[in-house]
């Protein structure tokens, strides 16, 4: 299976149906808590958003927070995603996040929303390699914070990912547990700060029917069925991690 054209297809996919308003709903009640509790540091400064997927900045951050930045750049390495929306003029740049086209410290902070599981993960590969080279790229080009929202998976859960990697090959999303990042992220040097978990039904109610993969339209559970966890967090860019 080839990774990388699984991922492209896989997004060209969803693009077309990205923003129904189930989706919509999900994910302005997830978007809420960063708005509150990280992005006010943002006021006028300069953000690279990686992995953007289309989103205008108004969108992810509120109209205040998004009309006082001095720079809002929107990478994603899928075209189809970034340049769903036409009539953005905000700046968009197709690139891979382990291979930013900036100069070290461009930016103030780095958001990922919800991207860390995109990474997949191929059977032959290292994972903690991978995302080795992923956050210090990130931390190349970031002079304050990372800030990060991402899903996670129980452990037993993680497991029998990787079991299902080991019989396909590959697997174009591959969702950690929170040890899993933990555990890299300690071997790197860097830590998890102002940590927020959250369930799924915290956000929509325990019987809202959500979509569980955006290209599977069929495939609905109730909230209080879903195994991940919304955990928000930052990462503090250290000055040691080359």
């Amino acid at each position: 299976m080839d990774l990388l054209k699984t991922q492209k297809d896989q997004f060209n996919k969803i693009s077309k149906t990205y923003e129904s308003e189930g989706n919509l709903r999900v994910s302005r009640a997830i978007f809420n808590i960063s708005v509150e509790k990280y992005f006010p540091r943002l006021r006028g400064s300069r953000v690279l958003d990686v992995g953007n997927g289309g989103l205008k900045p108004s969108t992810i951050l509120g109209e205040e927070i998004a009309a006082s930045l001095t720079s809002f750049v929107a990478v994603d390495k899928n075209e189809e995603m970034l340049h769903r929306t036409k009539k953005d003029d905000y700046v968009k740049i197709v690139a891979d996040g382990a291979n930013l086209p900036f100069e070290d410290k461009s930016f103030d902070y780095v958001l990922l929303n919800g991207v860390l599981h995109h990474q997949g993960l191929e059977s032959n590969e290292d994972q903690y390699l991978k995302f080795e080279r992923f956050f210090k790229e990130l931390a190349r080009v970031c002079s304050k914070e990372i800030i990060v929202l991402e899903i996670f998976l129980p452990e037993h859960l993680e497991k029998l990912e990787r079991i299902a990697v080991k019989v396909l090959g590959s697997m174009p999303t591959f969702v950690l547990a929170e040890s899993t990042l933990d555990a890299f992220l300690l071997k790197m040097g860097l830590r998890k700060r102002e940590v927020i978990s959250k369930r799924l039904s915290d956000f929509v109610g325990p019987f809202y029917w959500y979509l569980v993969i955006l290209e599977y339209s069929w495939f609905k559970l109730p909230a209080f069925l879903s195994p991940f966890k919304y955990v928000y967090f930052t990462i503090p860019v250290q000055p040691n991690l080359k």
